[in-house]
């Protein structure tokens, strides 16, 4: 979740059948960003604008976006990460839907996205990267103390006889101007 300038809530999520992870359906998967500005209701997909080809424009007759995943079986199977106005998650593309799960490869991906446009925050404005093989974990931003700015680690399963591996993604996220607001917080569930 964030919010934008204006004090609205965005929500960001993906889609993805955890419990069948290497499966390729005939199912698009998709991301979605909302705009929760009223806080109550409900809001159909063609409240949103779809800017899988495209980026999207704020305005008072959408109220957020959402983008098909294109790879097939494509999917998203862990949370998303906003930091300094990017959206950041990742996705998986099984090899197949036949075998040992544990023998799958497939390939991981990372997405990086302007938190309410949906533009391509990475290299050449690309959306997505190729980690590796095997299927991410959600995106973590660690503050680099010696640089004094951001780096992004995700760990990719391996599969298909390689391991698991830890990386820092070869990406550069903006640091933020004023590292003085940054939030913590204890999980009370733990108490």
């Amino acid at each position: 979740m964030a919010k934008d300038a204006s004090g609205n809530l965005w929500v960001y999520w993906g889609t993805g059948d955890k419990a069948e992870p290497i499966v390729v359906g005939a199912v698009t998967d998709r991301f979605f960003a909302v705009k929760d500005s009223t806080k109550s209701g409900s809001y159909q997909i063609g409240n949103l604008e779809n800017i899988t080809s495209s980026t999207y424009t704020d305005n008072a007759t959408k109220r957020g976006w959402y983008m098909n995943l294109t790879g097939a079986g494509e999917k998203c199977l862990s949370e998303a990460t906003v930091f300094a106005g990017i959206v950041y998650f990742t996705t998986y593309l099984p090899a197949g839907s036949g075998g040992d799960p544990c023998d799958q490869a497939g390939s991981a991906k990372l997405y990086a996205l302007s938190f309410i446009e949906g533009a391509g925050s990475l290299t050449g404005n690309a959306r997505s990267m190729t980690l590796g093989v095997g299927i991410p974990t959600a995106p973590v931003l660690s503050m680099n103390p010696y640089s004094r700015t951001p780096d992004l680690y995700v760990t990719v399963s391996g599969g298909a006889g390689t391991g698991a591996t830890t990386m820092r993604a070869n990406v550069n996220p903006p640091s933020i101007a004023n590292r003085t607001n940054l939030i913590h917080w204890r999980d009370r569930r733990f108490q």
